[in-house]
């Protein structure tokens, strides 16, 4: 929730690196309040703590779960792209050779 919120904030890259990096490097508790509070507070937002109990931002998670789950997407990370899923860090290559071919045949002024 707080990411999402994050995003709509136009704020969603370095929050998430923040969170990440907190969680896997860090070893800290991302489910507390305080701590994402200060995370979300080192990337120039604050008001965190309200946004994650926001029902619209519960609704928004919801549906875009009921969407991954139409969409056949588990785990993360996952991506889709043109139309093809790619699942886990050992598919990003993958992924980036793909990107790297569709950006060389439409130019870098078209976006998926």
């Amino acid at each position: 929730r707080a990411a999402l919120w994050a995003d709509e904030r136009g704020a969603a890259e370095p929050f998430v690196q923040a969170l990440m990096r907190a969680y896997w490097a860090e070893g800290q508790d991302i489910s507390d309040v305080a701590v994402l509070a200060r995370l979300a507070s080192g990337v120039g937002l604050d008001g965190v703590a309200e946004a994650i109990d926001d029902a619209r931002i519960k609704a928004a998670i919801e549906a875009n779960g009921r969407e991954a789950i139409d969409r056949g997407l588990f785990g993360v990370p996952t991506a889709v792209f043109r139309g093809k899923l790619y699942f886990g860090t050992d598919h990003l290559d993958l992924l980036d050779r793909h990107m790297a071919r569709w950006r060389a045949s439409a130019g870098e002024e078209s976006r998926p």
